[in-house]
């Protein structure tokens, strides 16, 4: 089985372990802020060390506001 194979074949009996985290832009480039929230993260995923167990999936939040006028404001 080539490598692709193996690690497609990996993930999906993991499945289960599948994790999608958003986190606040601010959080994100701050290191202190991010390495905390990873120790926080591993403590629920059951290791507080690490996150390595889980396929774990990181999405910046963007938010958007929207005035009256419809247009769109700076955040």
């Amino acid at each position: 089985m080539d490598s692709k194979a193996e690690a497609s074949s990996a993930l999906s009996a993991r499945a289960g372990h599948v994790v999608r985290i958003s986190v606040p832009v601010n959080v994100a480039n701050d290191f202190t802020l991010f390495t905390n929230m990873l120790k926080d993260l591993g403590g629920r995923l059951g290791c507080k060390q690490c996150i390595s167990g889980a396929a774990c999936f990181f999405d910046l939040e963007k938010d958007y506001v929207v005035n009256e006028k419809g247009q769109i404001l700076n955040r």
